[in-house]
């Protein structure tokens, strides 16, 4: 996983590459998402970006995930509960979700993280498998 260094020069080159100018609220939205480490929701981070830049409106921050969605920078997935979560992580990992609570960790596990995508019948261009381990966190397991 990356530093928040490393994290931040990869999202101004992509912005620089791609003629996007590198605003406040653009760098505050990937902060917040960078520096959550559960995988937030769009309302999420804006609660979270509400509070730097009272004048952000819930759809800048829509349209700028969506951007740096596109752009590489973030990746998306549905969690349990339904709603779309985003992370800075983009490179290959797997997610543990609490059963209970709805807790998202990222996991590397190098035996999934390795697997080839296999060929299914009538599929073609396969470039991604996700998987989901679900259990109990482990503030979860300890009320239990």
């Amino acid at each position: 996983m990356q530093t928040m260094k490393e994290n931040m020069l990869q999202f101004e080159n992509a912005c620089r590459e791609q003629g996007l100018k590198i605003t406040h609220q653009r760098v505050e939205v990937f902060k917040a998402i960078h520096k959550a480490k559960d995988h937030p929701s769009v309302e999420e981070i804006y609660a979270i970006v509400n509070r730097r830049i009272p004048s952000i409106s819930l759809d800048t921050v829509y349209r700028t995930v969506d951007t740096f969605e596109k752009l590489g920078l973030v990746s998306r997935f549905q969690a349990p509960d339904g709603r779309f979560r985003f992370d800075t992580n983009i490179d290959i990992h797997q997610h543990l979700v609490c059963t209970k609570c709805g807790r998202i960790e990222d996991i590397h596990w190098d035996g999934l993280d390795r697997l080839k995508v296999p060929s299914v019948g009538g599929w073609s261009d396969l470039v991604l498998a996700s998987v989901e381990i679900k259990g109990l966190c482990e503030a979860c397991r300890k009320k239990n």
